[in-house]
C-alpha cells in the first residue's frame, strides 16, 4: 500500500529513479542547456521580475528593463537554433535540462539579483545578474559541446544540476528575499532603517 502511494505522489522521486542509471554525455548536456537557454532566461525572469517589484518599495530605482530581456532572449535564441540545426536528437535532454538547469540558474540569478541591488550598478540589477548567471554557464556548456570535456572525468551534468537541486534551492533563496523584504517594509513603517 505504502508503495502504491509513493508512486502516486512521487512524480519527482519517479523521474530521479528513471534517469538514476543513465545520464547525458558531455556533448549532450552542453546541447540540452543551450537549446533550452531561451526559454530558462524567460522563466528565471519572472521570480527576478516579481522581487524586483517588491523591492522598489525601498530602492525606486531598480526597474525590469523589458527591451533589453527581449534582447538577450533573441540572442540566446539564435544560439540555440544554431545548436538545434547541429545536433542529431536535439530534444531529448531537454526537459531534463529545462528542470534542472532552470532551477540552477534561477538559484545563482536570484543570489547575483540581491548581489548587484547591494552595489552601484542596482538600476541594472536585471541585466548585470543576467549576464553575470548565463556567463558562469553557458560557456562550460559550449565547451562541453565543442568537446573540450570529452575524456575528462568530470560530472558535466551535477555542474547544472546541483546550484538548483531541483528547485529547492531557489525556493529558500526566494523564500530568504521575501522575508528580508518583510523586514525591511516593516522597519520603513516603524521608522527603523
Amino acid at each position: 500500500m505504502a508503495g502504491r502511494s509513493l508512486a502516486r505522489r512521487g512524480g519527482l522521486v519517479a523521474v530521479i529513479a528513471l534517469t538514476a542509471g543513465c545520464a547525458p554525455s558531455h556533448r549532450e548536456t552542453g546541447e540540452a542547456v543551450v537549446i533550452v537557454w531561451p526559454a530558462v532566461l524567460l522563466l528565471a525572469s519572472l521570480p527576478q521580475a516579481v522581487l524586483i517589484r517588491l523591492w522598489r518599495t525601498h530602492w525606486p530605482t531598480l526597474a525590469v528593463p523589458t527591451r533589453a530581456l527581449v534582447a538577450a532572449v533573441a540572442l540566446a535564441s539564435v544560439a540555440a537554433i544554431a545548436m538545434i540545426a547541429g545536433v542529431r536528437a536535439p530534444w531529448e535532454w531537454a526537459p531534463h535540462a529545462l528542470w534542472l538547469f532552470g532551477t540552477s540558474y534561477l538559484a545563482v540569478l536570484l543570489v547575483l539579483t540581491r548581489i548587484v541591488i547591494a552595489t552601484s550598478w542596482r538600476a541594472h540589477a536585471v541585466i548585470a545578474a543576467h549576464a553575470a548567471t548565463s556567463a558562469i554557464f553557458i560557456p562550460f556548456a559550449l565547451a562541453l559541446r565543442a568537446g573540450y570535456f570529452d575524456t575528462a572525468a568530470i560530472d558535466s551534468a551535477a555542474f547544472y544540476v546541483m546550484p538548483g537541486y531541483g528547485g529547492w534551492v531557489p525556493a529558500a533563496i526566494a523564500l530568504v528575499l521575501w522575508i528580508e523584504w518583510r523586514v525591511r517594509r516593516a522597519n520603513a513603517t516603524t521608522g527603523r532603517v
